[in-house]
């Protein structure tokens, strides 16, 4: 399943949720469009309690270059880059055992959206997003929730950017991702 934004007309390719490695466990891997060639920088987190964090606006810079990043089932968070090489940040969320309904388990602001690679063929199952100006800051929360509370789902939102949830069919695991 593939995040694409819709500027003005043009598809540009954000991120794909890797189905085919999410089978078995359940972890959930993400691949962000961005460019090969620069270095990975994470928001600086600081973690302060158990299951709480902060976000500073202050970033850090690794020598990775990132393919895709995974949230595992024990709410380890890690970064695989091209050559194949781990990066561990050191984060650790909340277990997905510890999920009663649901959490937000990672928070996206794109930015540049302008500068992401074009998408000219748009697949089925793919999830266009309308933006309005190259400059428009929005986020985007996922979360994770247990499958066999999803009808204990809250539906309502006040995201008056898209106004809506996604959420993406994996078979066979017992936590989904909303989008």
């Amino acid at each position: 399943m593939r995040i694409i934004f819709n500027l003005n007309g043009i598809n540009y390719k954000f991120m794909r949720i890797l189905e085919n490695k999410t089978d078995g466990d359940n972890s959930f891997y993400f691949h962000f469009h961005e460019n090969k060639n620069e270095l990975l920088k994470l928001a600086k987190i600081v973690q302060i309690d158990n299951n709480n964090f902060k976000i500073e606006n202050k970033f850090n810079e690794f020598e990775f270059y990132r393919q895709h990043l995974s949230i595992h089932e024990s709410g380890r968070i890690h970064s695989k880059s091209y050559n194949g090489d781990y990066l561990d940040t050191k984060l650790k969320g909340i277990p997905f055992e510890e999920i009663e309904v649901t959490k937000l388990v990672m928070l996206i602001i794109p930015k540049r959206l302008d500068e992401l690679e074009k998408e000219h063929k748009i697949k089925n199952g793919d999830l266009i997003i309308p933006v309005a100006e190259s400059n428009t800051f929005f986020s985007i929360n996922i979360e994770v929730f247990r499958v066999e509370n999803q009808n204990k789902l809250n539906w309502e939102t006040n995201n008056f950017f898209i106004n809506q949830f996604f959420i993406p069919n994996f078979n066979n695991k017992d936590f989904g991702l909303r989008i």
